[in-house]
């Protein structure tokens, strides 16, 4: 649990710089949030009330980008409106996951605005959460896609079920990495695996070039729960947008804490167990807990990692046909601008 009172600062989002790819798509993405807007808008004035005030500070938009690149081949006129709805889809689903992971962690901010949960309140969050999520499955089931459905239906029950296996495993520090990792690949993976799955039905990619793709997919979403999970601890604080130690509070065990509990000495794997078995974790033990992940070196650490996985993706983006070779320059650049 966090601590009822809270003197920590919230810093304004600051997305990473994709500005090399999003001028590109600049026309795109502009018609996906038109669309997210006509979608979600009900004759319900409530509803309208939140869904401007959740879609008023604009994501970092990755999952949509995503599908553009990897749906670029197709060449057919009437894919281009399938591109927007099933991006604007994509992201609605995103959003509506949010929606309910910010009542779970209590969380009072997200993208520099107060939380629905916080703004309303946890039942109306929940709530608006389900509406997206329906919202994004009806477009999804009037597209001229109808695979894309089990695409997203898969992705959601990986969501969840990655969710709830991390909330099973609260303050357990026994939790290994290969686990940490299968954890990403359920609760953020997923989606991003899923952007580039849809991306690659639209341009009807060969079956091997869109087994690659999926592939590098699942990296670009460890890659981005990595770093988030480093931003926690205020690391690359620069590119937060909600409370720090939100994991921390909660009791997660993310990259930072397992790396420094496998290699630390007896008095810092003492720190961790003491830390983590307490039901309220203060502000006090947070600023020691910085002291401690500092004083193991996890940034440099998780940088590297973080390039391993940067080297694996583009190794497989080299198997690419030729006939996906903007595609391969333009996931490259993706990873390079996540991983940065």
């Amino acid at each position: 649990m966090k601590p009822i009172s809270s003197g920590r600062k919230i810093q304004i989002s600051k997305p990473f710089d994709f500005s090399c790819l999003r001028d590109s798509y600049k026309n795109q993405l502009e018609e996906i949030d038109q669309f997210i807007k006509r979608a979600s808008t009900q004759d319900i004035h409530l509803i309208n009330e939140m869904s401007a005030h959740i879609f008023a500070q604009k994501g970092k938009r990755l999952r949509p980008l995503l599908l553009l690149i990897c749906a670029q081949n197709s060449q057919r006129a009437s894919d281009q409106g399938q591109k927007i709805s099933l991006a604007a889809a994509l992201e609605m689903l995103h959003t509506a996951s949010l929606l309910h992971d910010d009542v779970i962690d209590e969380s009072l901010q997200r993208r520099g605005l107060k939380t629905v949960n916080s703004q309303w309140n946890n039942k109306l969050a929940i709530l608006m959460g389900d509406y997206l999520f329906s919202k994004s499955f009806e477009v999804v089931i009037s597209s001229d896609y109808p695979q894309t459905l089990d695409v997203l239906s898969k992705a959601t029950e990986k969501i969840t079920t990655g969710e709830i296996k991390q909330l099973s495993l609260l303050g357990d520090l026994s939790l290994s990495l290969e686990e940490y990792f299968k954890i990403n690949e359920s609760k953020t993976a997923s989606l991003f695996q899923a952007a580039c799955e849809i991306g690659c039905l639209i341009s009807e990619a060969t079956p091997q070039d869109r087994d690659i793709i999926v592939q590098v997919g699942a990296i670009v979403g460890q890659i981005f729960q990595i770093k988030d999970d480093l931003i926690d601890y205020g690391f690359e604080a620069k590119n937060i947008g909600k409370n720090f130690g939100d994991d921390f509070y909660e009791g997660k065990i993310t990259l930072p804490v397992i790396l420094s509990y496998e290699d630390g000495s007896a008095q810092v794997r003492n720190f961790w167990q003491t830390v983590f078995k307490k039901e309220i974790r203060t502000e006090e033990d947070y600023k020691i807990t910085l002291g401690v992940l500092k004083d193991s070196k996890v940034d440099k650490r998780i940088s590297q990692a973080i390039s391993g996985f940067c080297q694996n993706g583009k190794k497989l983006l080299n198997d690419l046909s030729s006939n996906s070779g903007q595609i391969k320059t333009e996931l490259s650049t993706f990873i390079d601008c996540l991983s940065s």
